[in-house]
């Protein structure tokens, strides 16, 4: 040995392993300088001391056992532990001799972090419910998660080293698809972008065909030759997107319908073929009467619960969801408290509210059919026809103005041509009758009539130019009641020749009318006569096109006034007519109109012209 030449203990203390040799009765008898770095951490030296006193927690680890071992058997051990005082792991590595044991201490702590956060990394991702696959520089498919395995239905020995190109048939993924994967991989090594994005159509294990959305991106530290792939599986999503679309496209079939019923039709069809909700049904509020009433059901809401129900204030779960405005979704609606039906068939149910119109409901046979995406959908439905609902009420009050214009319009032509005809008439009369008067002192009982006739006819042409003829509140009025109101009025007014009047035999009805206008309408009639004379009146029923008479069945569909001594000969048109008709019959007219009914004029077998007010569908007969 030269003096060039380094000593042992030089070259065991350039090695970076911890070096320490313990004598046959355990005492240290040497360490490099990486041993005493890492095991005499206070500087008191640990030559000559017994590695069991110094270090007591070593009883605890494998350290004793594995020693002894080694001494006792005289055979090289090797093994890894974690030696917590020092929050270190150590590959150990020990040898025997003759005169004692010579130990090699690796600081392993690194690794074995790498290799922790990777058996992390491995357990997250096989845990995942999204696909992971890497691909190798040759792209290969170098690895796959148990997601992938799940969803191609393929196991992942036969998946793990598939060319990318060839993909398609091994896989369920279709040829096109796996075209799309291979261009961007490409694009993705030879662009400075990080990512790509490819959708995949590909059939699950159970034959369904499903999109994936493939998220594409480099791995570091392989030169850009690596990758790693994300399957997402977007199917779900993409229907949700397609049916979002298409219920905006609903929008357009719901502008076309011209009434609430047609609107609801649509709202309900709708339910029923794009988001597969075939038991359902849309209640509009009646106001009136203050309930929700069926408008429009799918056939498959008939088949399962019939007739739909009407429901009235704070009746069930559907009259909840209109008052508190806001939807409900109900997994079993058995369990729900103040259901309407306890025992009803339908399980689950969604109702959400049309706005201030009424309800969207839409129920299935099992528990938790639905879940909070269907919910959005008939939020969304129900929003849409809201607005056309909102849309047609608009129109509608539109026309009725435009009505109520129109129909001003003729009552002030209509009192021009009363003015300037009857009333002047009846005022020339009266000055006439005045004239006399004063050279014949008996004519004056006429001129009093004269006056009087005047004065009525004042007060109708007030009736028509003031549009008193806007209704009151409407309440269930008798019809017989209404006429012999109206009778006692006109045969208390000595103005007007009218010897009696008389209903239909046997016959009366009930109807929701304001009451003072009906008997408004009832007296307009009466009093007026054709040629002043006095002559019987006759009111009856009218029944609808089901039976000839309301007395053989038919359901009543309005009622006449039918006088007596107005002949068919006289013009039924110029008598409603709205500028030229007498007053009498336009202020019965504008009555009619008001309460929503028809207003017309018939000719009678009997060869009499008679007053018909129909469309009255709150007529409820009672027979006696």
């Amino acid at each position: 040995m030269t003096d060039e030449e380094p000593t042992a203990p030089e070259i065991l203390d350039r090695v970076a392993d911890a070096f320490f040799a313990l004598d046959d009765a355990w005492r240290f008898t040497y360490l490099n300088d990486r041993a005493r770095e890492l095991l005499d951490r206070d500087g008191e030296g640990l030559r000559g001391r017994v590695i069991w006193d110094v270090f007591p927690e070593t009883a605890d680890t494998p350290f004793p056992n594995q020693f002894h071992h080694a001494m006792d058997e005289g055979e090289d051990v090797a093994f890894e532990t974690f030696y917590n005082p020092i929050g270190t792991w150590f590959e150990v590595r020990a040898y025997p001799s003759d005169t004692g044991l010579s130990v090699y201490l690796r600081d392993v702590s690194e690794r074995k972090r790498r290799e922790t956060e990777a058996d992390q990394h491995a357990a997250i991702v096989e845990a995942v419910h999204d696909g992971v696959v890497t691909v190798n520089a040759d792209d290969e498919i170098a690895y796959v998660n148990r997601a992938v395995e799940a969803t191609f239905g393929v196991p992942r020995d036969r998946l793990v080293g598939t060319p990318v190109a060839a993909l398609h048939r091994v896989a369920t993924i279709d040829e096109g698809s796996t075209a799309a994967l291979v261009d961007a991989l490409s694009a993705l090594r030879a662009g400075e972008d990080g990512e790509r994005r490819v959708e995949a159509t590909f059939e699950m294990a159970d034959e369904s065909t499903h999109v994936g959305e493939v998220r594409l991106v480099r791995i570091p530290g392989t030169d850009g030759g690596g990758v790693a792939g994300v399957i997402r599986d977007v199917t779900d999503r993409r229907e949700y997107e397609r049916v979002v679309t298409s219920l905006h496209g609903v929008t357009r079939q719901l502008y076309e319908a011209d009434t609430p019923e047609e609107v609801c039709a649509v709202t309900v069809h709708t339910a029923s073929e794009l988001l597969d909700m075939p038991v359902s049904g849309v209640w509009l509020l009646d106001e009136e009467r203050g309930h929700l009433d069926p408008v429009a059901a799918t056939a498959g809401a008939h088949e399962l619960i019939g007739g739909l129900p009407r429901f009235g204030r704070n009746e069930g779960l559907v009259w909840e969801a209109y008052h508190g405005g806001e939807s409900a979704l109900y997994d079993d609606v058995r369990a729900a408290t103040d259901v309407y039906n306890p025992d009803t068939p339908i399980r689950s149910e969604i109702i959400a509210p049309i706005g201030d119109h009424g309800v969207l409901m839409t129920g299935a046979r099992t528990v938790g059919a639905f879940d909070e995406r269907d919910r959005e959908l008939a939020e969304i439905l129900a929003a849409q026809a809201e607005l056309e609902l909102d849309r047609a009420e608009r129109e509608r009050l539109l026309s009725e103005r435009e009505t109520a214009i129109t129909r001003q319009s003729e009552r002030l032509t209509a009192l021009r041509e009363l003015l300037d005809g009857e009333v002047g008439d009846e005022v020339d009369a009266a000055l006439s009758a005045i004239e006399g008067a004063v050279l014949d002192p008996e004519r004056a009982a006429e001129v009093q009539s004269a006056l009087a006739r005047a004065d009525r006819l004042v007060d109708d042409a007030a009736e028509l130019s003031t549009a008193r003829t806007a209704l009151g509140p409407r309440t269930t009025v008798n019809v017989a009641d209404a006429i012999a109101a109206a009778g006692e009025n006109v045969v208390d007014d000595e103005t007007v020749p009218v010897a009696g009047l008389s209903l239909t035999a046997d016959d009366d009805a009930t109807l929701r009318a304001d009451r003072d206008r009906l008997v408004k309408l009832f007296e307009a009639l009466f009093r007026w006569s054709p040629d002043g004379r006095r002559a019987d009146v006759r009111v009856g029923l009218l029944a609808s096109a089901k039976a000839r008479s309301v007395a053989d069945g038919g359901y009543p569909s309005g009622f006449f006034v039918e006088r007596a001594d107005a002949s068919a000969e006289w013009d039924g048109e110029r008598i409603t007519d709205p500028t030229t008709g007498p007053v009498g019959p336009s202020i019965a007219r504008e009555i009619a109109r008001a309460h929503g009914w028809e207003f017309s004029t018939a000719t009678t077998p009997a060869g009499t012209l008679r007053f018909e007010v129909s469309g009255v569908t709150t007529l409820d007969p009672e027979v006696t």
